[in-house]
C-alpha cells in the first residue's frame, strides 16, 4: 500500500495541477490516512466452463482489486471536488472512519476540506425517513455522481437492535437491521447542500 497518496486535479487546457488532498492533511483535527479501498471479486476458478457458450467465461478470475473515489463538478474555475477518504483512528471510538470531503477550487485558491458525511454519523442526516438510531456504516460516490452541482452518493446504515423493533412493524427482533439508498444533494452557490 503506497504511503504517499493524493487526489490531484489537472486542467488539460492550462496544464496546471492542483492538489485537492494528500495523506497527512488534517480535517477537524484528524489526519487523512488513505484514499484506496480494496475488495476481492471476480469469477471463481472452475466456474463458467460448462462446455456451452457461457457469458461468465469472459469474466476475470477472482483477485484483489483496489479503487479510489473522487468526483468534480463545475465547468468554470473548475468548481467543487468531492473525495472519499479514510481518517486516522483517534480516541473518540471511530476506528477506520470513512468520510466524504468537499473542497471548492477557485482561481483565487483552494477552499477548506469540508466533511459532508462520515461513517458513524446518524442516518437522519441523509434520510429523514431512516429508522431512529440508524448509523451510517458505509458510503460512496456514485459513478459520474457529481454533475452540475448535483452530488449522488450511496449510503448504507445499520439500525441497532433496540431501534429495529420499531422498524420491523412492531415484531420483536434481536438482530440489527439495515437501511440503504442512493441520495442526491444540490449544492448552492454558497456550498450549502440541499438533500433530496
Amino acid at each position: 500500500m503506497p504511503v504517499s497518496q493524493g487526489f490531484f486535479l489537472r486542467d488539460m487546457q492550462s496544464g496546471a495541477t492542483t492538489i485537492i488532498a494528500k495523506t497527512g492533511d488534517t480535517v477537524d483535527g484528524r489526519k487523512i490516512e488513505d484514499f484506496v479501498y480494496w475488495n476481492f471479486s471476480g469469477r471463481v476458478l472452475g466456474k463458467g466452463h460448462g462446455g456451452e457458450e457461457d457469458p461468465e467465461e469472459t469474466l476475470e478470475l477472482a483477485r484483489w482489486r483496489s479503487t479510489s473515489f473522487g468526483a468534480v463538478s463545475g465547468s468554470g474555475a473548475p468548481g467543487m471536488t468531492v473525495i472519499k477518504v479514510r481518517l486516522a483512528d483517534n480516541k473518540d471510538g471511530r476506528e477506520n472512519e470513512q468520510a466524504l470531503l468537499l473542497r471548492d477550487v477557485k482561481p483565487s485558491g483552494l477552499g477548506e476540506l469540508v466533511p459532508l458525511l462520515r461513517t458513524g454519523d446518524l442516518g437522519a442526516m441523509v434520510d429523514p425517513e431512516a429508522p431512529a438510531g440508524a448509523v451510517v456504516t458505509a458510503l460512496g460516490i456514485e459513478r459520474d455522481g457529481f454533475r452540475g452541482n448535483w452530488l449522488a452518493v450511496n449510503v448504507s446504515m445499520l439500525v441497532p437492535s433496540a431501534e429495529s423493533t420499531a422498524a420491523a412493524d412492531g415484531e420483536e427482533s434481536e438482530e440489527e437491521t439495515g437501511w440503504a439508498g442512493i441520495y442526491a444533494a444540490h449544492f448552492l452557490d454558497d456550498e450549502e447542500a440541499v438533500a433530496y
